[in-house]
């Protein structure tokens, strides 16, 4: 791609970005969309709609969504929560420019539904300590099996590259490794062995 095209794309990306047109008469706020808005691109736009929000105190709304290209669900769930934070705050909000196409639909429909986050329930019990410490070392060995997988490859591979010769193996190297990651690995080895051991143990005496 020639930096023509590249700068023709970033103009484009910057031209079809989601952003909002901001303007107050008689003491109501207008607010009209433009863009593409989708997750990836509605950030900045999100916290900006926020602050609006936040200044609401009873004002009438006109939201325009005329001037909108492309949305996904969370663009849509923006002007969904933007529309009922202003009706909380004691306002009035009317919707334009939907015209009946994807858009409009995938907005009615978020909008109709109540999302909220439901906070999971979480019992720490014995039991789920026990599996979550199982995980935790189960999820450490098979890290260290890929760090130990990774030297001894590393170990085979360097000799090769620097010798130029493809059947070439260090013995000493590949000794030394294995020295380092298996026998001087027993002691914490054990060690996890036995805490497991002692936690399966006091969990069974109960």
């Amino acid at each position: 791609m020639t930096g023509e095209a590249v700068s023709q794309a970033m103009e484009n990306d910057a031209r079809d970005a989601a952003r909002v047109s901001v303007s107050q008469d008689n003491g109501a706020f207008k607010i009209a969309a433009f863009g593409n808005w989708v997750a990836a691109d509605v950030g900045p736009v999100d916290r900006q709609l926020r602050d609006i929000a936040s200044k609401a105190q009873g004002s009438d709304l006109m939201l325009d969504l005329s001037g909108i290209g492309r949305i996904d669900t969370f663009g849509a769930w923006i002007f969904t929560r933007l529309s009922r934070s202003w009706r909380q705050a004691g306002g009035k909000v009317r919707v334009s420019g939907l015209k009946g196409g994807l858009s409009a639909r995938l907005i009615e429909a978020v909008a109709g539904e109540d999302i909220t986050a439901v906070p999971l329930e979480y019992k720490n019990t014995g039991l789920v300590r026990m599996l979550e410490m199982l995980g935790r070392v189960v999820y450490s060995m098979r890290r260290d099996a890929v760090l130990s997988f990774n030297m001894i490859g590393a170990a085979i591979r360097g000799p090769q590259m620097k010798a130029g010769k493809s059947g070439s193996v260090r013995p000493v190297s590949i000794i030394n490794h294995m020295d380092r990651m298996g026998l001087r690995a027993v002691p914490i080895i054990a060690l996890m062995s036995f805490l497991i051991g002692a936690i399966i143990a006091q969990q069974g005496a109960f």
